[in-house]
């Protein structure tokens, strides 16, 4: 129980650590549920009770919460189209965690976006070198890019808490 409150409060700076330490458990079908009692919580935490969730998009994992833009890699879908992030590994908000192992449920967590374009990265530059050679090679590129918003998070209420 410490240790996912502990996550909440580093703000998922080790999310990919935590999908590894999560596929090396068995596989269940109940996630992990903690409910943090009101008097844990700071007031900024009070304030900003934002639900958040870590996906698996496009052999990534995101951090995202409600209203975000997200570049991922290219995903074959049209302009426009709505899509559900069906890949959770971790969702939460200030007073409820819900860690999957390895993943939630369907059905408990639905993260909805929008794809908002389809576009090219910054560009990338590859720049080679071998010393007192005269051998320069400069090579850039453009990664293709999908452009993701974040419409809702849907969580279970703090009406089935314990």
């Amino acid at each position: 129980m410490l240790a996912t409150r502990r996550i909440v409060q580093l703000g998922l700076r080790t999310a990919s650590c935590l999908s590894s330490r999560l596929l090396s458990k068995p596989l269940t079908s109940e996630p992990l549920v903690t409910w943090h009692s009101q008097s844990e919580q700071s007031n900024s935490l009070k304030e900003a009770a934002r639900a958040f969730a870590v996906v698996h998009l496009a052999g990534r994992q995101h951090k995202i919460t409600e209203d975000d833009t997200v570049a991922v890699n290219k995903l074959d879908v049209e302009t426009g189209a709505k899509i559900r992030l069906e890949k959770v590994l971790l969702a939460g908000t200030s007073d409820l965690t819900l860690i999957g192992t390895p993943l939630l449920s369907k059905s408990l967590v639905q993260v909805e976006a929008t794809v908002v374009e389809q576009t090219k990265s910054e560009r990338m530059l590859v720049f080679k070198k071998k010393r007192r050679k005269n051998y320069k090679r400069k090579r850039g590129y453009r990664q293709d890019i999908t452009v993701l918003r974040i419409n809702r998070i849907n969580l279970p209420d703090n009406s089935t808490q314990n």
